[in-house]
């Protein structure tokens, strides 16, 4: 099993342990609930996976960085949550990777991994024509995987 499983997989075991990714919200989770979430999950990545690099700046010239950075196979993997509040934020986390790559830190594949409704926000027409050209143009691909069980958040 990759890294990426494997992180993919600690995401889904931690959150389990918030009650609040299962229980329907309008207006998500909380900004206190993901910032614990998103520390709980960073603290067992480092603990099970040493090879993985948790909050990975993007290049030196900014303070952006990647959730996770798996450089053996240029690997970045974002955690959308919530589902992108706008078309910026998926944008902003694209762009890290083509800026991360012209700064010197391949980035061939994005894993976006989020509560359910990731995928089917990804296949809006305007989001996969920009996927696509990311795709076509950059060699970019992007992938998106959903916490099982959690509702839209």
């Amino acid at each position: 099993m990759d890294e990426c499983q494997r992180i993919f997989e600690i995401a889904q075991r931690v959150a389990r342990r918030f009650p609040e990714f299962y229980q329907a919200k309008g207006s998500g989770l909380s900004p206190k609930v993901r910032t614990a979430f998103l520390q709980r999950l960073e603290k067992e990545v480092r603990k099970e996976l040493r090879g993985v690099r948790v909050e990975e700046p993007v290049s030196a010239f900014t303070r952006a960085a990647f959730n996770f950075y798996l450089p053996a196979t240029a690997t970045a993997i974002e955690i959308a949550l919530p589902l992108w509040e706008s078309d910026s934020d998926f944008e902003r986390d694209l762009f890290k990777c083509l800026l991360a790559s012209e700064q010197g830190k391949p980035v061939d594949r994005l894993v976006f991994i989020g509560c359910q409704g990731t995928r089917e926000t990804s296949e809006l027409p305007c989001r996969q024509a920009i996927l696509k050209y990311v795709e076509e143009k950059y060699g970019l691909a992007v992938s998106m995987m959903e916490i099982s069980s959690a509702p839209a958040c």
